[in-house]
């Protein structure tokens, strides 16, 4: 593995896995080196149904001929 494949395959750049690791351009990675990788994390949203009647809705008017 090298640095700049270990950034790719986890969505980092090598720059941060650089700093994050007190590491430079020159630095050898050895088995067992343990590193800190910084990840991306995306939130999406979700809608929760209310189960309810949009209450936003314009009323619609009905006609009732009188009784």
């Amino acid at each position: 593995e090298t640095l700049a494949g270990l950034a790719f395959g986890y969505y980092t750049t090598l720059r941060d896995l650089l700093i994050d690791n007190n590491m430079n351009e020159e630095s050898v990675l050895r088995p067992g080196t343990i590193l800190r990788i910084r990840i991306r994390v995306t939130l999406t949203p979700t809608l929760t149904p209310t189960g309810g009647p949009d209450s936003t809705a314009t009323p619609t008017p009905v006609f009732q001929p009188p009784a």
